[in-house]
């Protein structure tokens, strides 16, 4: 049985796309700051990894959500810990 602790992935996702969208059009506003295409790329990867979060909460396990949950951690990761860049990021 579903509660509402299910759809708060959801909700998170509604958020960070909102986020991401603002941030986005500051850093097009503004035409400078590399601080905020890199903070509106990391809201994106937030935002695909709590969708996918969601989708398996809601609907179960499948290989192809899994993967995109498993990039868009990667992508995180790689971006966060400044190692070698990431192919998707």
């Amino acid at each position: 049985m579903r509660t509402a602790v299910h759809y708060v992935p959801i909700v998170t996702t509604v958020f960070a796309t909102f986020f991401t969208a603002v941030i986005f059009s500051r850093y097009l506003r503004k035409g400078k700051g590399t601080h905020l295409l890199w903070w509106s790329a990391g809201m994106l990867v937030f935002a695909v990894g709590t969708f996918v979060e969601g989708y398996v909460t809601l609907f179960g396990w499948h290989e192809v959500v899994f993967r995109a949950w498993y990039i868009s951690g990667r992508c995180w990761e790689e971006r966060r810990s400044r190692r070698a860049p990431c192919i998707c990021c």
